[in-house]
Protein backbone atom coordinates (compact mmCIF):
# COMPACT_ATOMS: atom_id res chain seq x y z
CA UNK A 1 0.00 0.00 0.00
CA UNK A 2 1.45 3.32 -1.11
CA UNK A 3 0.37 6.84 -0.19
CA UNK A 4 1.29 10.13 -1.86
CA UNK A 5 0.32 13.06 0.34
CA UNK A 6 3.23 15.53 0.35
CA UNK A 7 2.68 17.32 -2.95
CA UNK A 8 5.93 19.03 -3.97
CA UNK A 9 4.33 20.14 -7.26
CA UNK A 10 3.02 23.10 -5.25
CA UNK A 11 6.63 24.27 -4.89
CA UNK A 12 7.37 24.18 -8.64
CA UNK A 13 7.23 26.89 -11.26
CA UNK A 14 4.45 25.60 -13.54
CA UNK A 15 4.08 26.58 -17.17
CA UNK A 16 2.09 25.18 -20.06
CA UNK A 17 1.71 25.63 -23.80
CA UNK A 18 -2.06 26.15 -23.50
CA UNK A 19 -4.22 27.50 -20.69
CA UNK A 20 -7.85 28.54 -20.46
CA UNK A 21 -7.89 31.65 -18.27
CA UNK A 22 -11.23 30.54 -16.82
CA UNK A 23 -9.64 27.24 -15.71
CA UNK A 24 -6.06 28.26 -14.80
CA UNK A 25 -3.11 26.13 -13.70
CA UNK A 26 -3.77 27.04 -10.07
CA UNK A 27 -6.87 24.84 -10.18
CA UNK A 28 -4.56 21.81 -10.14
CA UNK A 29 -4.20 22.44 -6.41
CA UNK A 30 -7.87 23.07 -5.61
CA UNK A 31 -9.09 19.99 -3.67
CA UNK A 32 -12.36 19.62 -5.63
CA UNK A 33 -11.87 17.77 -8.92
CA UNK A 34 -14.84 19.71 -10.32
CA UNK A 35 -12.58 22.80 -10.46
CA UNK A 36 -9.96 21.67 -13.01
CA UNK A 37 -7.17 23.13 -15.07
CA UNK A 38 -8.11 23.20 -18.77
CA UNK A 39 -6.25 23.99 -21.94
CA UNK A 40 -7.55 25.68 -25.08
CA UNK A 41 -6.17 23.00 -27.39
CA UNK A 42 -4.52 19.60 -27.48
CA UNK A 43 -1.82 18.26 -27.33
CA UNK A 44 -0.35 20.20 -24.41
CA UNK A 45 3.04 20.36 -22.74
CA UNK A 46 3.09 21.11 -19.03
CA UNK A 47 6.36 21.84 -17.21
CA UNK A 48 7.17 21.57 -13.51
CA UNK A 49 10.49 23.26 -12.76
CA UNK A 50 12.00 23.18 -9.27
CA UNK A 51 14.60 25.46 -7.69
CA UNK A 52 16.70 22.43 -6.74
CA UNK A 53 16.49 18.72 -7.47
CA UNK A 54 13.47 17.44 -5.57
CA UNK A 55 12.92 13.94 -4.21
CA UNK A 56 10.26 12.57 -6.57
CA UNK A 57 9.36 8.99 -7.46
CA UNK A 58 5.65 9.34 -8.21
CA UNK A 59 3.35 11.43 -10.42
CA UNK A 60 -0.38 11.23 -9.66
CA UNK A 61 -3.36 12.53 -11.62
CA UNK A 62 -7.09 12.59 -10.91
CA UNK A 63 -10.18 13.96 -12.62
CA UNK A 64 -8.51 14.11 -16.04
CA UNK A 65 -9.49 13.37 -19.65
CA UNK A 66 -6.09 12.21 -20.91
CA UNK A 67 -5.83 9.40 -23.43
CA UNK A 68 -2.02 9.33 -23.66
CA UNK A 69 0.77 10.80 -21.57
CA UNK A 70 4.50 11.13 -22.14
CA UNK A 71 6.59 12.21 -19.18
CA UNK A 72 10.21 13.28 -19.26
CA UNK A 73 12.31 13.72 -16.13
CA UNK A 74 15.32 16.09 -16.22
CA UNK A 75 18.29 16.29 -13.86
CA UNK A 76 20.02 19.43 -12.63
CA UNK A 77 22.07 19.58 -15.85
CA UNK A 78 18.85 19.63 -17.94
CA UNK A 79 19.55 16.09 -19.18
CA UNK A 80 16.64 13.71 -19.75
CA UNK A 81 17.08 10.84 -17.29
CA UNK A 82 13.70 9.17 -17.87
CA UNK A 83 11.43 9.29 -20.91
CA UNK A 84 8.26 7.16 -20.86
CA UNK A 85 5.13 7.18 -23.03
CA UNK A 86 1.88 5.78 -21.67
CA UNK A 87 -0.67 4.70 -24.28
CA UNK A 88 -3.37 4.54 -21.62
CA UNK A 89 -3.83 6.65 -18.48
CA UNK A 90 -5.94 5.32 -15.64
CA UNK A 91 -8.81 7.59 -14.48
CA UNK A 92 -6.96 8.03 -11.19
CA UNK A 93 -3.29 7.38 -11.93
CA UNK A 94 -0.27 6.84 -9.70
CA UNK A 95 2.77 6.59 -11.98
CA UNK A 96 5.99 5.33 -10.43
CA UNK A 97 9.31 6.64 -11.69
CA UNK A 98 12.55 4.74 -11.92
CA UNK A 99 14.30 7.94 -10.83
CA UNK A 100 14.06 9.33 -7.31
CA UNK A 101 14.98 12.98 -7.99
CA UNK A 102 14.00 15.56 -10.58
CA UNK A 103 14.90 19.15 -11.42
CA UNK A 104 12.21 19.41 -14.09
CA UNK A 105 9.31 17.29 -15.31
CA UNK A 106 7.69 17.68 -18.71
CA UNK A 107 4.24 16.19 -19.32
CA UNK A 108 3.06 15.88 -22.94
CA UNK A 109 -0.68 15.16 -22.90
CA UNK A 110 -3.30 14.18 -25.46
CA UNK A 111 -7.05 13.80 -25.24
CA UNK A 112 -9.90 12.70 -27.49
CA UNK A 113 -11.59 15.97 -26.56
CA UNK A 114 -10.59 19.37 -27.89
CA UNK A 115 -8.92 20.37 -24.62
CA UNK A 116 -6.94 18.86 -21.74
CA UNK A 117 -8.58 18.80 -18.31
CA UNK A 118 -6.93 17.79 -15.02
CA UNK A 119 -8.55 18.02 -11.61
CA UNK A 120 -5.51 17.25 -9.45
CA UNK A 121 -1.77 16.80 -10.01
CA UNK A 122 0.59 15.53 -7.29
CA UNK A 123 4.31 14.79 -7.46
CA UNK A 124 6.59 13.65 -4.68
CA UNK A 125 7.86 10.65 -2.76
CA UNK A 126 5.21 8.10 -1.92
CA UNK A 127 5.19 6.59 1.56
CA UNK A 128 5.36 2.80 1.59
CA UNK A 129 2.74 1.83 4.16
CA UNK A 130 2.95 -1.49 6.00
CA UNK A 131 0.72 -4.18 4.52
CA UNK A 132 -2.82 -4.20 5.95
CA UNK A 133 -4.55 -7.40 6.98
CA UNK A 134 -5.86 -9.29 3.95
CA UNK A 135 -9.59 -8.94 4.49
CA UNK A 136 -10.37 -5.35 5.39
CA UNK A 137 -13.81 -3.80 5.00
CA UNK A 138 -14.75 -2.22 1.67
CA UNK A 139 -17.88 -0.13 1.23
CA UNK A 140 -19.51 1.98 -1.46
CA UNK A 141 -21.15 4.86 0.34
CA UNK A 142 -24.16 6.67 -1.11
CA UNK A 143 -24.11 10.38 -0.30
CA UNK A 144 -27.62 11.21 -1.47
CA UNK A 145 -30.25 12.49 0.96
CA UNK A 146 -33.53 10.64 1.43
CA UNK A 147 -36.72 12.28 2.69
CA UNK A 148 -39.90 10.45 3.63
CA UNK A 149 -43.15 12.16 4.56
CA UNK A 150 -45.66 11.01 7.14
CA UNK A 151 -47.82 9.85 4.22
CA UNK A 152 -45.20 7.46 2.86
CA UNK A 153 -44.00 9.67 0.02
CA UNK A 154 -40.25 9.45 -0.62
CA UNK A 155 -38.02 12.09 -2.14
CA UNK A 156 -34.27 12.26 -2.56
CA UNK A 157 -31.21 13.52 -4.38
CA UNK A 158 -28.74 11.62 -6.53
CA UNK A 159 -25.57 12.33 -4.56
CA UNK A 160 -22.50 10.23 -5.38
CA UNK A 161 -21.24 6.68 -4.93
CA UNK A 162 -17.92 6.86 -3.05
CA UNK A 163 -15.51 3.96 -2.60
CA UNK A 164 -14.22 3.48 0.92
CA UNK A 165 -11.57 1.17 2.37
CA UNK A 166 -11.01 0.45 6.06
CA UNK A 167 -7.56 -1.15 6.29
CA UNK A 168 -6.21 -2.40 9.59
CA UNK A 169 -2.47 -2.63 10.26
CA UNK A 170 -1.33 -5.04 12.94
CA UNK A 171 2.06 -5.79 14.46
CA UNK A 172 3.65 -2.60 13.10
CA UNK A 173 6.74 -1.01 14.60
CA UNK A 174 6.72 2.27 16.48
CA UNK A 175 8.63 3.82 13.57
CA UNK A 176 5.85 2.78 11.17
CA UNK A 177 3.19 3.96 13.60
CA UNK A 178 4.88 7.35 13.97
CA UNK A 179 5.23 7.69 10.17
CA UNK A 180 1.48 7.06 9.77
CA UNK A 181 0.78 9.56 12.53
CA UNK A 182 2.96 12.13 10.74
CA UNK A 183 0.94 11.60 7.56
CA UNK A 184 -2.33 12.00 9.47
CA UNK A 185 -1.07 15.19 11.08
CA UNK A 186 -0.45 16.56 7.58
CA UNK A 187 -3.75 15.56 5.95
CA UNK A 188 -6.10 15.43 8.99
CA UNK A 189 -9.51 14.34 7.68
CA UNK A 190 -10.01 16.86 4.88
CA UNK A 191 -6.77 17.29 2.85
CA UNK A 192 -6.80 15.01 -0.24
CA UNK A 193 -4.16 12.41 -0.97
CA UNK A 194 -3.59 9.51 -3.35
CA UNK A 195 -3.74 5.92 -2.10
CA UNK A 196 -2.69 2.82 -4.04
CA UNK A 197 -3.99 -0.18 -2.14
CA UNK A 198 -2.44 -2.81 -4.42
CA UNK A 199 0.57 -0.93 -5.83
CA UNK A 200 1.12 -2.40 -9.29
CA UNK A 201 -1.98 -4.65 -9.39
CA UNK A 202 -4.31 -1.91 -10.63
CA UNK A 203 -6.53 -4.36 -12.50
CA UNK A 204 -7.60 -5.53 -9.03
CA UNK A 205 -7.91 -2.14 -7.31
CA UNK A 206 -7.29 1.19 -8.99
CA UNK A 207 -5.59 4.06 -7.13
CA UNK A 208 -7.91 6.37 -5.23
CA UNK A 209 -8.03 10.15 -4.83
CA UNK A 210 -9.38 10.39 -1.32
CA UNK A 211 -9.36 11.74 2.22
CA UNK A 212 -8.92 10.01 5.55
CA UNK A 213 -12.46 9.88 6.95
CA UNK A 214 -11.84 9.74 10.70
CA UNK A 215 -12.57 11.90 13.73
CA UNK A 216 -10.07 9.90 15.80
CA UNK A 217 -7.25 7.41 15.17
CA UNK A 218 -8.11 3.96 16.55
CA UNK A 219 -4.89 2.29 17.73
CA UNK A 220 -3.72 -0.04 20.46
CA UNK A 221 -0.80 -2.13 21.65
CA UNK A 222 -0.52 -5.26 19.51
CA UNK A 223 -2.20 -7.96 21.60
CA UNK A 224 0.41 -10.66 20.82
CA UNK A 225 3.43 -8.50 21.50
CA UNK A 226 5.98 -9.95 23.90
CA UNK A 227 8.57 -8.24 26.06
CA UNK A 228 10.98 -7.93 23.13
CA UNK A 229 8.62 -6.25 20.70
CA UNK A 230 6.12 -4.92 23.23
CA UNK A 231 6.04 -1.56 21.48
CA UNK A 232 4.37 -3.03 18.37
CA UNK A 233 1.07 -1.31 17.53
CA UNK A 234 -2.23 -1.87 15.72
CA UNK A 235 -3.93 0.99 13.88
CA UNK A 236 -7.09 1.31 11.75
CA UNK A 237 -7.88 3.83 9.03
CA UNK A 238 -10.88 4.72 6.90
CA UNK A 239 -10.12 6.01 3.42
CA UNK A 240 -12.97 7.68 1.49
CA UNK A 241 -12.99 8.64 -2.18
CA UNK A 242 -13.07 12.39 -2.93
CA UNK A 243 -14.40 14.08 -6.04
Amino acid sequence: MRVLYNNVATEAAITTTSENVNFPLGNLFVPALSTPYRSLATPVDLYLTFDVEEAINCISLAGHNLTTLRYRVYDIGDNIVEDVSLLEVEPTAMIYLSQSTAKKIRLTMNSDETYISIGALFTGMYYQMPYPIAYYDETIEMTNERFETAFGQVFGSDGEFLQTYSPEFVNITMAQFNAIKTMLQAVRNFVPLFVDMTEDAHEYKAPLYCTVSLDSIPNSRYVRANKIDGQKRTISLKIREAK
